[in-house]
């Protein structure tokens, strides 16, 4: 239902809404569970996604994260530029695969539970 409000709010704005089934197992909401790096890299389990991303962003690299690493907040990073995301510290595989890709981890950010 949530989809459905959005895309009658957004499709006269010009957006598209694409629905996307997901593992709640691993997070209970899609913007703690593939948080977007930079335009053709986003983050996600290699396992969490029950459908295929939209044609769209069916090509962009995804950067696996451990299922372990969503309990600490990895799903929760946030994109500050295209080369520097705010990563809790505690995802150190995150970050390590973040670093690969020219990615650096904005110090000063700590996941709050």
């Amino acid at each position: 239902m949530g989809a459905e409000v959005l895309r009658h709010i957004l499709t006269p704005l010009g957006y598209r809404v694409e629905t996307i089934y997901f593992d709640a197992n691993f997070v209970y909401h899609i913007d703690s569970l593939m948080p977007l790096i930079r335009e053709g890299l986003l983050a996600v389990n290699e396992n969490v996604l029950l459908t295929d991303l939209p044609d769209e962003n069916a090509d962009w690299e995804q950067v696996n994260i451990d299922p372990d690493e969503y309990v600490v907040g990895a799903g929760s990073s946030v994109p500050l530029s295209p080369s520097t995301h705010a990563v809790t510290e505690g995802a150190k595989g995150y970050i390590s695969e973040l670093e690969k890709r020219g990615v650096v981890r904005a110090s000063g950010f700590e996941y709050l539970r």
